[in-house]
């Protein structure tokens, strides 16, 4: 008998924005936005590669947007989180 593990609900979306997100505030404002839906919809890692390791922690967006931004280790591969 396989063993079947549930898995917890994914959203994927594409982003569409007239708006740059080159800079902190961007990032910050975009995650306030999503924050708002409520927590099925809060994120729980981050990183810019899988596996995602980062704990997203709302309360610490600066950190969040300097992974976004690159500014930790001037990177310029896709951004992700989970």
């Amino acid at each position: 008998m396989p063993l079947i593990i549930p898995g917890k609900p994914q959203i994927d979306f594409f982003l569409r924005t007239t708006k740059p997100f080159h800079n902190e505030r961007a990032v910050k404002d975009f995650f306030q936005i999503v924050l708002s839906y409520g927590p099925d919809y809060r994120p729980v890692k981050y990183g810019r590669s899988e596996p995602v390791k980062e704990l997203f922690d709302e309360k610490h967006l600066e950190k969040v947007a300097s992974a976004w931004l690159g500014r930790q280790r001037k990177l310029v591969t896709p951004w992700r989180f989970s």
